[in-house]
């Protein structure tokens, strides 16, 4: 999905994960195996998505900025998440930007669980 701001991808998601730069936090590819869960979130009358990750340690040692890693602390201190999601720029709706992010989070588990499930040739 492009930004209405530029034509640079506001986000990317594939099989690999998300790579999100819809805001100023952005650090990179998220991969699906360190994806917990995808939530939505109302702080101060804002709805956020947010994305919890199972190595949130890794996360904030990826953000150069101190400044915005502090942030990324309190807000992890504050509601548990490291990474947030927003539609804002994006030329979607946030309901179906969190129906798609949902979805292919799903879609990841689904064939994971394949990949990992037994056989029944045993």
């Amino acid at each position: 999905m492009q930004t209405m701001l530029n034509e640079k991808p506001g986000l990317i998601i594939n099989s690999e994960g998300i790579v999100d730069n819809t805001n100023i936090m952005s650090l990179g590819l998220i991969p699906w195996g360190d994806v917990l869960a995808i939530n939505e979130m109302i702080v101060q009358g804002r709805v956020f998505i947010n994305v919890t990750v199972a190595n949130p340690a890794e996360y904030f040692d990826r953000q150069k900025n101190p400044f915005k890693r502090v942030l990324m602390k309190m807000n992890y201190k504050a509601y548990k998440y490291v990474i947030d999601v927003r539609a804002n720029h994006l030329k979607c709706g946030h309901q179906e930007l969190f129906s798609l992010l949902q979805a292919s989070f799903q879609e990841f588990k689904a064939l994971k669980y394949v990949a990992l499930g037994s056989s029944d040739d045993e």
